[in-house]
């Protein structure tokens, strides 16, 4: 058999030996359990009815609960807490299960003790000898269970017995609820009764309770107790006066047979002062505090956007508490309570700990920065968070909607948007003719715009052949902003005139734009860019021939790469009724504007009229 297999062997036999430990452990806390309650339990019980039903003096009442807390903390350490904490070694669970089964001898313990014998430097045993052993063993009781040993008839009946206890109890409560939680709250009561006794030798007064805290919410209900302390007297008043006021306003009360009595005040509104009187005895004058809770009167926001943006704060003298700000922001703010404030705590949905305000009387203040690094990772445009704030007054007490979630919209920067003005083309896709005379008319204008101000924007072109693709010439033109402009509704950078184009050249141009963002320098601005845009520079008669074959003509001829399918061809003889002298025609067609889809008019009549001529030979 491996070593493996002889550890796996030890490891399942001392599992069953510690398993009878557990158990063991079980029964013996079961069992003490079960004996504390009905030990303590029946003897409360039986002086709570006594109590009950005859009254017991106060000094046999008053030692009642030190007895039981005594004897709970004594029995309770020694029937709970120390089997609890007792360690329960491999070998001792071992001897347990020795002492039920003789026949074991001390083989089990053996196998326990020598098995780590194995691992030492110089082991005090035979190997061999060792394995046999814990082999043997595992194997002899392999059908045994250790757990059979422990006798669990003496934790059963404690726990009969404290259940039985539990269900009187129980039984009783139900039956006499009330005059049973009388007869245990005279227990407490009685130590009032031994306090009196002392304080007679002292001298006689009353004392007015502590307030169970430093000042009432307004609309609530305010009850003072009163003892009378080393006399006994069936007569008491309480006088009471509102803040500010000069008059006082006495109430008769009922005195117990303790020498105890209540006052409630009812729906307090204002702070008001009281004392307790009987005859020639005055108790000390109480002071209750009447206030509201803390609550924001105003909440005042203030935007430092990021420098990038050069511009000036943003201040919202009455705000929601809604916010949303742009991402590097420093948020300040500024909140008015209608009272003087110990503290203002804000609670934020993006990070682990509250952000305390700075507090001066009615007024708190914080700033907000914007620029966790989560944020700046987040592609979302607008990333929701959320946050509480918190107002606490000296008192302790909190606003009512310290539970509301304010909403905090963290706005990322765009990139900026940019487009041409007025080319004459539909689309990128095109590519116009145009004469090289009229290259000065055509103005390579652009429109721009940026969420928070464009810092740059770049007009890139250059000329190439038309025919084999050439690059001739290769130029921009930049335009920066000292002050970054949120649009630019139109901004003329080139005329085409001014790069000296002329026939058979091809002009490509484009625009980009970017922004003033810095946030991210190994990424730098937020760029745009437009599409790429091709013009023919052509001569007029280019023109005349593309118009006169528009039936079958590629657009695409002068590409480098195809050619025009009818580029050899010699213009076909007429064969249409003539309107109008040819020559006539052909000079008014030279004569028109640059063919394009935006003729208009009489142009566009003309060209027509000269196609349906052409498609009436074709008929024929």
């Amino acid at each position: 058999m491996t070593d493996t297999n002889l550890q796996s062997t030890f490891d399942t036999l001392r599992t069953r030996v510690l398993a009878v430990a557990a158990v063991h452990r079980r029964c013996s806390l079961a069992e003490g359990a079960g004996w504390l309650v009905w030990v303590l339990g029946l003897p409360l019980l039986a002086t709570a009815g006594l109590e009950r039903a005859i009254g017991l003096p106060f000094w046999l009442r008053a030692p009642v609960l030190p007895l039981l807390g005594v004897a709970a903390a004594w029995w309770g350490w020694r029937r709970i807490i120390r089997p609890l904490r007792e360690r329960y070694t491999p070998t001792r669970a071992a001897l347990l299960v020795e002492a039920k089964r003789p026949e074991l001898g001390s083989r089990l313990v053996s196998a326990l003790e020598v098995f780590p014998d194995l691992e030492a430097e110089r082991p005090r045993f035979d190997s061999a000898m060792v394995g046999a052993l814990v082999l043997h063993t595992q194997r002899a009781t392999a059908q045994d269970d250790f757990r059979a040993v422990i006798d669990r008839t003496r934790a059963r009946r404690q726990l009969i017995a404290g259940g039985v206890t539990l269900l009187l109890w129980l039984a009783v409560f139900i039956f006499d609820s009330a005059g049973m939680s009388r007869a245990l709250g005279s227990f407490v009561s009685a130590w009032d009764d031994v306090r009196n006794v002392a304080q007679k030798a002292t001298g006689a007064e009353i004392v007015v309770a502590p307030l169970d805290r430093p000042a009432y919410l307004t609309g609530s209900s305010v009850t003072l107790h009163a003892t009378q302390q080393g006399f006994r007297s069936g007569e008491m008043q309480v006088f009471t006066r509102n803040e500010g006021d000069a008059e006082w306003h006495a109430f008769s009360l009922q005195v117990d047979s303790g020498g105890h009595a209540t006052h409630s005040a009812a729906n307090a509104s204002k702070t008001f002062e009281c004392y307790f009187a009987s005859n020639r005895i005055q108790s000390r004058r109480v002071t209750v505090v009447i206030t509201e809770r803390p609550r924001i009167v105003n909440l005042t926001v203030e935007y430092e956007l990021p420098a990038y943006a050069r511009r000036a704060p943003i201040v919202q003298p009455r705000s929601d508490g809604n916010l949303k700000a742009l991402f590097g922001s420093s948020v300040i703010l500024t909140v008015e309570a209608n009272k003087p404030l110990k503290s203002l705590v804000m609670t934020r949905s993006f990070a682990k700990e509250p952000e305390p305000f700075s507090v001066g009387g009615r007024h708190a203040r914080d700033v907000v920065r914007l620029d966790l690094d989560k944020w700046r990772a987040d592609e979302r445009a607008a990333i929701p968070e959320t946050y509480r704030l918190t107002l606490t007054d000296e008192f302790g007490y909190t606003n009512a909607d310290a539970d509301r979630d304010y909403e905090l919209v963290v706005q990322k920067d765009q990139p900026p948007v940019i487009s041409f003005v007025g080319l004459p083309h539909k689309s990128s896709a095109q590519e116009p003719h145009i004469l090289e005379k009229n290259l000065a008319g055509i103005a390579l204008t652009v429109r721009a715009k940026d969420d928070w101000g464009l810092g740059k924007i770049t007009l890139h072109y250059r000329i190439e052949d038309l025919d084999t693709g050439a690059e001739k010439l290769k130029d921009s033109r930049v335009r920066r902003f000292d002050v970054p402009r949120a649009e630019v509704p139109q901004l003329s950078l080139l005329r085409l005139a001014e790069i000296g184009a002329t026939v058979g050249q091809r002009v490509v141009f484009w625009a980009e734009a970017e922004d003033t963002y810095d946030l991210e320098p190994g990424k730098g601005p937020h760029t745009a860019r437009t599409p790429a845009y091709k013009l023919a520079v052509v001569s007029q008669e280019d023109m005349f021939t593309e118009v006169a074959y528009k039936d079958d003509w590629s657009t695409q001829w002068y590409d480098s790469l195809k050619v025009a399918t009818l580029s050899d061809r010699e213009i076909p003889v007429r064969q249409s009724p003539d309107r109008e002298p040819p020559a006539k025609v052909a000079e008014k067609l030279l004569n028109a504007p640059q063919v394009t889809d935006r003729l208009r008019g009489a142009d566009r009549r003309l060209v027509q009229d000269y196609f349906d001529s052409l498609n009436a030979a074709k008929t024929k």
